[in-house]
């Protein structure tokens, strides 16, 4: 049975809504699991502990008061709240030593900070940026290309990568002129 190219239009946009956006869509959201609104939800809501992933470069929400903020390095976190409101931390890095942390229950989360806020509203460009991509690359791949549907299929695919290695070059692009205005003293 022959498909038709609006069949394997519809079918892209699909893949990519319904596969690649919620993997991404996680990805995204499991980066919040280690910031303290959602520990103290958690940990409010459920009788144990809580147990988090922590990636090397993200870090993890520090209780300590007066500490830094955040705890580095790539392992497991786990927090757990006390009788006495006392919020612990125990981290489980990939290498190294255990660390424990302690501190009070805090009575209001801090408001997300403006470079926060910032961070998130680039990842969600970054993120819709991806799913056009992977848009437009299939469609120009799919219709500029001539022979069988499932030729001009692998031709979409060829499209797709080939609009992703463009976006990772003006992305790139975007970050080393963000980086010299940074070292120039001229930029944010």
């Amino acid at each position: 049975m022959p498909v038709n190219g609006a069949e394997l239009i519809i079918s892209a946009v699909f893949f990519v809504f319904f596969y690649v956006g919620p993997v991404l869509w996680f990805l995204l959201f499991r980066t919040r699991r280690t910031h303290p609104k959602w520990i103290l939800r958690q940990l409010q809501k459920s009788s144990g502990p809580v147990k988090v992933a922590v990636g090397h470069f993200g870090g993890t929400w520090n209780p300590k008061p007066g500490g830094s903020g955040r705890v580095f390095g790539s392992g497991k976190a786990i927090y757990s709240l006390d009788e006495s409101s006392v919020v612990h931390l125990h981290v489980l890095p990939k290498r190294g030593r255990e660390q424990n942390y302690s501190g009070p229950l805090p009575e209001s989360v801090p408001a997300d900070s403006a470079h926060l806020l910032k961070q998130r509203r680039i990842m969600r460009l970054v993120l819709v940026a991806y799913g056009l991509t992977v848009i437009v690359g299939f469609a120009a791949g799919y219709l500029l290309a001539r022979g069988t549907p499932g030729a001009r299929f692998v031709w979409g695919l060829l499209g797709v990568f080939i609009a992703w290695m463009v976006l990772w070059l003006v992305m790139l692009a975007l970050r080393v002129g963000t980086s010299v205005r940074k070292i120039r003293g001229n930029g944010p």
